[in-house]
Order: structure tokens, then sequence, then C-alpha cells
């Protein structure tokens, strides 16, 4: 079985490291630039600095005077933060930084008392994120966010975050969207954001690293079965496809048929591991139609390129229509919670507490509870994205919309029975741009 690996994103060379040398042309005195050091962080280190760090622990780190004149003070800047000045006792002083994604860039510059400023020195680093940032996280802020690609009549081409609203109960989202995917998916040389159009995304626990990273699949057109699998910032800036943290990834199935559509399996297999799994609806007219499993099992991050098994278990309507549903998946309480639409009738389903087990031959069984949402939800509607999140103050999961034109609505459930159908109120309808 061919595998593609993917892991903590490999360390650029020592020319990553940008180091000013500019020093003012009205400078009284000339101010060496500083020197950065600390447990972990060696002095004046040419490369990335090694680490470890995590993002729920802070940096401390000593900041001291270079040749020249000795500092009154240093000003520092962690990544697009405001910069903050320190009083350097006997030029030195102490500060103390904590990473908020992967990847930050520390600036220093010292200052003396007479205004003059020393070149900058910049430094990188890497940071996991300790504890694991919750589902669906892209900013750090413990809420889901909603993420659609663009290239559509309301949106730009691009990847584009709206993050939830931290007292958004019914799933209010925080408007305008950025565009994430402003240096594109890494396809190419060119920063495009064009890449991602026609893409969908499936936001997931991929590097094991503890961050929200994107799936980009593509199930038509002319990367036809390619996935750009891509490591999110952890704070919800630019991503950033660089190699290491940009890995492509070609996902037919054992009968040569690209999947029409993937969801993130979390671990439904229940079998030891490290990332997130995939499940995704494939098939054709002569195979018929089914679901794939694509499991991410081992330590340090490997996503099997081709399914580990099939799964023949019919939809919610009693029939093996998969070709003719969208799904789409959140973590909730019970496990795995996956919702079911078939945009035709409208038919709405909710399957809790999923399950997934490997048979040993190829194929695998799927357990679930099942409750039935809505009838005539959206129906014949098109839809850029379809959503599953677990909104604050709810218990069972909603859903968020995005209209091709751009308008983000989200979905609350409430009176999930057995016997009939549940409740579904639609919120406040948002355009993203």
């Amino acid at each position: 079985m061919v595998k593609y690996r993917f892991a903590v994103p490999l360390l650029p060379t020592a020319a990553a490291v940008v180091i000013a040398t500019t020093i003012p042309a009205n400078a009284d005195t000339v101010v060496g630039r500083p020197t950065i050091s600390g447990t972990n962080w060696p002095a004046d280190y040419q490369g990335i600095v090694p680490g470890p760090f995590n993002t729920s622990t802070p940096i401390g780190l000593t900041l001291s005077p270079g040749a020249g004149a000795t500092p009154a003070e240093y000003r520092y800047q962690l990544n697009e933060q405001a910069p903050l000045t320190v009083r350097a006792a006997s030029g030195t002083a102490q500060i103390s930084i904590t990473p908020t994604g992967r990847v930050g860039t520390l600036k220093v510059t010292a200052m003396a008392a007479d205004g003059s400023e020393s070149a900058t020195v910049s430094e990188q680093f890497f940071a996991e994120s300790v504890p694991p940032a919750a589902d669906q996280d892209i900013n750090g802020d413990s809420v889901p966010d909603l993420v659609t690609v663009g290239g559509t009549p309301g949106l730009a081409s691009g990847l584009w975050l709206a993050p939830g609203a931290k007292n958004g109960k019914h799933g209010k989202v925080r408007t305008p969207a950025s565009d994430i995917g402003a240096l594109g998916a890494g396809f190419g040389s060119s920063q495009d954001p064009a890449d991602f159009d026609g893409g969908q995304v499936v936001v997931g626990n991929y590097f094991v690293d503890g961050f929200q990273d994107f799936l980009v699949y593509f199930p038509s057109g002319s990367r036809s079965g390619v996935a750009a699998l891509l490591g999110g910032s952890g704070d919800g800036t630019v991503v950033r496809p660089y190699s290491g943290n940009q890995v492509n990834l070609y996902l037919a199935d054992y009968n040569g048929d690209n999947p029409i559509q993937f969801a993130n399996a979390y671990d439904s297999s229940h079998v030891a591991g490290s990332g997130d799994d995939l499940i995704a609806i494939s098939g054709d007219p002569n195979n018929g139609y089914y679901l794939n499993y694509y499991a991410n099992r081992s330590f340090g991050g490997t996503l099997d390129a081709a399914p580990q098994f099939f799964i023949h278990t019919n939809t919610p309507d009693g029939t093996p229509d998969w070709q003719n549903w969208k799904m789409t998946t959140t973590r909730s309480a019970s496990g795995t919670a996956m919702y079911l639409w078939k945009p035709t009738t409208g038919d709405l389903y909710l399957w809790e507490g999923v399950g997934v087990h490997d048979n040993g031959d190829s194929t695998g069984t799927i357990d679930y509870t099942q409750y039935k949402i809505a009838e005539g939800w959206n129906t014949g509607a098109t839809l850029n994205t379809f959503q599953a999140a677990v909104f604050a103050g709810s218990d069972t999961p909603g859903l968020w919309t995005v209209t091709p034109e751009g308008v983000a609505t989200a979905y609350t459930v409430t009176n999930l029975s057995a016997t009939g159908m549940a409740e579904i109120d639609a919120g406040e309808a948002q355009p993203l741009s």
C-alpha cells in the first residue's frame, strides 16, 4: 500500500532568517545588533530556532547587547502583534513571549539613550498546540470557525475564514471573512489563491502537532482526484504552503474511482494512531456507490493514499444512492457526528456516535444512531459549503451553509427524536465579504 508521509514542517536553511542591516542615517551612536538567547534558543542562531516550544508555555528569553554602544532599551515584536519595549539594565533585558501558532517570528531592535537603533534581528521558530486545538478552531480561541473556498460569484478566489463568535450561541460568525489562502495551495511556484477554485475543504488535525489543518480536495477538473494537504497556522493567519507544510495526495480508490467528496472521520475506527482519519463517498455506475475509509493510523502522521476498506451501507433512504448525498462531520460528545443531506429532496439526517470497523477483507461496517432532522431543507439548492459544527452553548451539532453568492447561514438543531423529526432553525444570513 502506497503511503504519503507528512510531519512537523521541515526546517528551512539559515537563509530563511532575515537580518536587517540598515542603521538609521541620523544615528548619533552605533548600536550593535542584539543577541537573543534562552532555553532551547541558542544565541545568534542562524536558522529556525530548534525548540521545542508550545502554545501553552511562555518562552523566557534574554536580550543581550552586541558591539558598540550599550542599549538603553529594546523593542521587540512577536508576529504581527504590537511592538513592545523593555528597559535594559546594563544593556541586558529579560522578556517572555508565548507562541500563538505553528510558525512564530520574533524581531528585536536595540536602542541607545539618544534614540539611535541597531539592525533588527529576526528569528523564526516552530511550536505545537498543547493542548490540541478544539475541533475546527482555526484561530486558537477554542471556538469552531467557518471555512469556505472562494472563486464563486460572491467570493474572490482563496480560502476564506469567518471566525466563530465567542458569544455566538447560534453559530454567528465574525465578518468580513479573511482570505487565509492568499499564498495559494502550493501547486506551483506562483502564490495564486485561484489554486483553491473548485476545491472542497475538510478541516482536521492531520499534521499531528495539535493545530487544525486543511485537506483541499478536487473531485473534478484538471486536478481531479488530487488533494492538497496544508498545515494550518493555528492563529488564523495566512496558511503557508512551503515544503513540509504542504503535501499533494492522489486519492483514487481500489476501483480507480476518484471520490466524490470527503469528510473528517476523526477516530471513528478507534485504532490507536495520530491524526484524523477521512471518510469519502465514491463509486461509479458499474461498481455502485459506497463509502471509503482512509486511515491515519501511525504516530508521526501517515495518511493512507488508498482507502483502508469499503463500506457498503445504505443511505438513510434505504438505497445505495450515495452519489446523490452530501455529508459533513464534526466531533460531538458521542464521538463522530455526520450530517447527510439529499439536495434533490431536502431530506436531512444526523448520524451520531459513528463508529467503523474493519472486516479484514477490504470491507468495513459502520454503526450509528440515526435522527431525521428535516424534509424539504434547502431542496435543490447549490451550496458552496455544508459544514457541521458544535456551536457554543449547544450539545447537538449544528450546520453552516455558504451559497455561491458568499452568504453564510447557521442552523441550530434541537429536540432530537427517535420517532419524529427534530427542530432546525436558521439564523441570520451573513454576507462574508
